[in-house]
């Protein structure tokens, strides 16, 4: 009997779910079974990423973990080492471990990682780019979430924030992808401040160092990283220059890898943010497990999807309820 299991499922997206470098209709995912936990990798080819190189790790890995739930610390090195820079299979495999472990002592996942229970989950509604009327149509739609994340980095976009922000009293927030380049990215920034936006996602591209240092100190509004930080030495180079990071699990490897960012991020005086890829359930809710480390949460993947095989977590009032259970706490439907 083979010791890891592993499928690949094709998540459907709602509508067209475009930001400033791409647009994607249907999101691929694998998904990975290890004893009594399940973790999810869901890979990008913006971070040079494939189908391929998430299975060839599962490969690798399968046989060479411990069952026991107390070798979890031993099961993540070898991980991550087997993984190398293919964060997505890395993240799967210490996801499917640790719900592996927290179920078999019958622990919910925040207490098996020694974290507080969250004690409210507020997750933002993501509103991918598209004409502002129908960003306007999307925002309507999101009316029980606190706040928004609207995608811009093309032209036009200014247009499309101030469409939305017509119908909605929400908090906004945007999010570039790196479309911008500085002087573009002051001047909209600027402008943007006029409609109340909170703060401002990776306006730059993710290696624009030069351009974040000059940005630094001229932006109207705080100024967040996502794209440009997958490791501890790449948060450090932000140090003075933006007002927080965005953690994404699959992006980092794993929980205790964005875990580590979260706290360096603390050390340096920045804010933390929780986001998330186009994923299920499982994704979502080993996020949801460790939001109490977090100031704003933007775990929406699994809601832009019409076919997520996993349930368990709960939304009301656009914030997300824990299930009860061990572990993740999710099952398949």
């Amino acid at each position: 009997m083979k010791q890891l299991e592993w499928e690949s499922f094709s998540l459907k997206l709602k509508y067209p779910f475009r930001i400033s470098r791409s647009v994607i209709e249907e999101r691929e995912t694998i998904f990975v079974r290890f004893g009594q936990g399940i973790g999810e990798a869901s890979f990008s080819a913006y971070y040079g990423e494939t189908r391929e190189q998430i299975l060839e790790v599962f490969d690798k890995a399968e046989g060479k973990l411990s069952d026991n739930p107390s070798d979890f610390e031993k099961n993540r090195q070898i991980v991550a080492e087997l993984s190398g820079v293919v964060k997505s299979a890395q993240a799967a495999l210490e996801i499917a471990l640790l719900d592996h472990a927290a179920r078999s002592l019958g622990r919910p996942l925040f207490a098996y990682l020694g974290l507080a229970k969250p004690s409210v989950i507020r997750t933002s509604m993501t509103i991918a780019l598209a004409s502002p009327e129908e960003m306007a149509l999307r925002a309507k739609e999101a009316y029980q979430f606190s706040a928004l994340k609207l995608k811009v980095g093309v032209e036009g976009d200014f247009e499309c924030v101030e469409a939305v922000r017509k119908v909605s009293s929400q908090a906004i927030r945007v999010d570039a992808n790196g479309g911008w380049k500085v002087e573009e990215a002051i001047e909209k920034i600027t402008e943007l401040k006029k409609l109340d936006v909170e703060f401002v996602e990776q306006p730059l591209a993710k290696d624009d160092w030069d351009g974040y240092r000059q940005l630094a100190g001229k932006s109207a509004l705080p100024v967040w990283v996502d794209e440009s930080v997958i490791t501890t030495e790449d948060l450090k180079k932000f140090k003075g220059l933006v007002s927080g990071v965005v953690l994404k699990i699959q992006k980092m490897g794993g929980i205790k890898p964005a875990l580590e960012i979260a706290y360096l991020a603390r050390a340096l005086g920045m804010g933390v943010m929780l986001g998330c890829m186009v994923e299920s359930s499982v994704g979502i809710a080993a996020g949801c497990h460790i939001a109490s480390v977090c100031d704003y949460i933007d775990l929406d993947g699994n809601l832009l999807v019409t076919n997520d095989p996993y349930e368990g977590l709960s939304l009301s009032g656009g914030s997300w309820q824990l299930p009860a259970g061990f572990g993740l706490g999710v099952r398949r439907k």
